[in-house]
């Protein structure tokens, strides 16, 4: 299926589970939740109806287009090969509009109601982001604005090849341990995985990106 549909489709279902919801919502409704599921901060209805399709929209626009936008700013189009990465961004906001079409349900299932089991279908949501970036990682070209953009890589063309997919593969192991535990674990522990899920995937990958930016020789 074509991409650009795909990214339509699931905005359009944002707004409709919003437009749907919206006039049986009562005037003060839950915005926001706790670690334990439960909602802990309240406000109007039309922020549980259609603040995650605004949010959406802004942060789509800004991954399709930033990469355009700083190439005719810097004027430099080979340093940021935005045909390159083209496919990699579209499928990393299809991922992230799944994400957030979830986020969507959540928020609307806990103004009637349901609390808990929606928390941890928002966990699997992360964790299947989690596994979609890390799948993505080992497309980036060198030098792409998006990607690991630290000294030791970017002026290092041939670690910045073998980094990203290490990296990917560290993504991709954590976000599958979180998504096991989400399934298969009650929530308070899912959770402290979550955290310690993303922190370990950034830590380890910046450690295995200079490693191996230290063994490898430096080609402009």
């Amino acid at each position: 299926m074509n991409s650009r549909l795909v990214i339509f489709l699931l905005f359009a279902a944002m707004v409709l589970i919003g437009v749907v919801a919206f006039p049986f919502m009562p005037n003060t409704v839950p915005i926001h939740y706790g670690p334990d599921g439960m909602p802990n901060s309240f406000g109007p209805r039309w922020i549980a109806a259609f603040s995650v399709p605004l949010n959406s929209i802004f942060r789509t626009a800004l991954f399709l287009f930033a990469p355009r936008i700083a190439r005719l700013i810097r004027r430099k189009q080979s340093a940021f090969a935005y045909e390159d990465i083209r496919n990699t961004l579209r499928r990393w906001c299809m991922a992230y509009l799944a994400f957030m079409l979830l986020t969507q349900v959540v928020l609307v299932m806990g103004v009637f109601g349901y609390y808990g089991e929606p928390m941890r279908i928002l966990t699997c949501g992360v964790s299947i982001l989690i596994i979609t970036f890390g799948n993505e990682m080992g497309r980036l070209r060198w030098r792409s604005i998006f990607g690991m953009r630290v000294a030791w890589l970017i002026k290092n063309q041939a670690a910045w090849i073998l980094a990203p997919r290490q990296a990917g593969r560290i993504f991709f192991i954590c976000g599958a341990v979180l998504l096991l535990s989400a399934v298969l674990l009650p929530m308070q522990f899912s959770r402290h995985i979550m955290m310690i899920s993303i922190s370990m995937a950034i830590i380890f990958s910046l450690i295995s990106s200079y490693a191996i930016a230290q063994r490898t020789p430096q080609k402009i």
